[in-house]
């Protein structure tokens, strides 16, 4: 109570010294007392040009959102030039009605899960290679309904489950082949919880293949972990946080015949006794 005055974030960066003269009363003139009008010059700013919190936080608020409407009426204006706007999460957070009309064609929704499935070049930017893949599987896990919804059709989950479509070497070859399979299996984790059936109808379409690309890749944790919840049984499933329908609610090995199951189980086995990579192993015997 008796200690130095403390500065706020917003004096500190403009540099004025807070008005602390006044402990309790006022000072001439009558009016507030000084030490109080100190606390709304610095909510409101002390002058036409000065800031405030009110300025940084509300002021900067509204420069964002027409910064990205301003960023969008430009012609010939790419995805990469909005993934690169700082503000690119919390306006699709913000559900931007011009942002999300933008995302939502099919020419930039594809885009956006190229970056994910899609290995690029060692020799390509970093921004190719890291920031696109990151933020576009942020863009896709903010959980904008319609986005998701978009990213269920049946060729869009086909693109994405593309990156499975990758030999092991080609992945482990890669600088960011394990990195991408990790956006993978986030985007995979918020469908399964939010667009439940329309994943797994999707999975139990494709059949055994796609387990089989799955089991390839399980050297990888993010692979073994989207594995993991693809087996569960139907009480854990449901304990996950699946959004079920009317609809079936249980998982696909509760509707396959026993061929199918032990096809599965016996790939998982020859994965943990004959794999080359030590992780492959572990991972298949764990499951």
């Amino acid at each position: 109570r008796d200690g130095p005055p403390r500065w706020s974030a917003h004096k500190l960066r403009s540099g004025v010294r807070p008005e602390v003269e006044a402990r309790g009363g006022g000072g001439g003139g009558g009016g507030l007392p000084r030490a109080i009008m100190s606390l709304f010059s610095d909510y409101w700013g002390d002058g036409d040009d000065a800031g405030g919190f009110a300025d940084d936080v509300l002021g900067g608020a509204f420069e964002v959102v027409e910064g990205m409407d301003s960023l969008l009426e430009k012609e010939g204006v790419t995805l990469e030039d909005v993934l690169l706007d700082k503000s690119i999460i919390e306006e699709v957070a913000g559900r931007g009605d011009k942002l999300l009309e933008f995302l939502l064609r099919d020419s930039e929704l594809e885009k956006l899960l190229m970056f994910v499935e899609k290995l690029p070049d060692d020799g390509a930017s970093v921004e190719t290679r890291v920031k696109f893949p990151y933020l576009s599987c942020e863009v896709i896990c903010v959980g904008e309904s319609r986005i998701l919804d978009r990213v269920c059709e049946a060729k869009h989950l086909a693109m994405l489950f593309s990156i499975l479509d990758y030999a092991p070497d080609k992945v482990l070859a890669s600088s960011v082949g394990e990195q991408n399979l990790g956006y993978f299996e986030k985007i995979v984790d918020k469908l399964l919880v939010t667009r439940t059936n329309r994943i797994l109808r999707f999975v139990q379409e494709r059949g055994l293949p796609i387990f089989d690309q799955m089991v390839a890749h399980i050297y990888c944790d993010a692979v073994k972990a989207v594995l993991a919840k693809l087996l569960l049984p139907g009480a854990a499933l449901v304990r996950y946080g699946g959004d079920f329908d009317a609809g079936n609610p249980f998982p696909l090995w509760l509707d396959w015949p026993e061929k199918s199951a032990a096809h599965v189980a016996g790939a998982l086995l020859a994965k943990a006794r004959e794999a080359v990579e030590a992780d492959a192993a572990v991972n298949a015997g764990l499951l």
